[in-house]
């Protein structure tokens, strides 16, 4: 099960720092998302890490810092995905990034959105699967089950929003092929590297994935 981390949208103490041990610790992809910030201290952001760990970067916004600095991916939230007149549109845009070597993912809310845009993505960040840790009453008005369009289905799928140690069990079980944390490591920094080698060890044991 591939294991990410999307940053917290605003400035934490010693992110940097605790970024870099992520990496250490077998971090395989940063999801960086910092809607309001400018594209000059995004920059500034991604020069402090380390080029031996920046193609496991992805970009949520300013798109053109991922070919300035060598970034590993580029993140389409639906907002940006419904700026596209035409689906053609924002395939054709998709293969483009994808022709530079880029891994290319969005982000679905529905079961709907996820079929309909399977064929383009790489894979695609599915939330939020558990009630948010991050976002006080923002929980899912369904249970996803991605066994259910598992055949036929190109993508892969991460799951996103409320997933801790307690729950990342239940992702493989509902067909997911990976897990992305915020709130668990964000809302404790102190604790964020502690929590994310507990889930790895978790993500590495199929005895503990239920």
């Amino acid at each position: 099960m591939e294991l990410m981390v999307v940053t917290a949208p605003h400035d934490v103490t010693d992110e940097l720092d605790i970024l870099h041990a992520l990496f250490v610790h077998g971090l395989q992809f940063l999801h960086v998302r910092k809607p309001e910030w400018s594209s000059r201290k995004l920059c500034q952001y991604l020069q402090a890490i380390p080029d031996f760990f920046r193609n496991r970067v992805c970009l949520h916004s300013h798109h053109d810092l991922a070919v300035k600095m060598r970034l590993g991916g580029i993140h389409l939230t639906e907002s940006i995905c419904q700026s596209f007149e035409t689906v053609p549109l924002l395939e054709e845009s998709v293969g483009n990034w994808k022709s530079q070597g880029f891994r290319v993912s969005r982000s679905v809310h529905t079961m709907e959105t996820l079929v309909s845009s399977d064929a383009a993505f790489d894979y695609v960040l599915a939330a939020p699967v558990f009630e948010s840790i991050s976002k006080v009453g923002h929980r899912p008005s369904f249970q996803w089950d991605i066994h259910s369009i598992k055949v036929g289905l190109t993508t892969n799928v991460i799951g996103l929003g409320g997933i801790s140690a307690d729950n990342i069990g239940m992702l493989s079980a509902r067909g997911f092929d990976g897990a992305a944390l915020l709130g668990h490591l964000w809302g404790t920094p102190a604790l964020a590297v502690k929590r994310f080698k507990v889930i790895r060890e978790i993500c590495k044991n199929p005895d503990l994935m239920y």
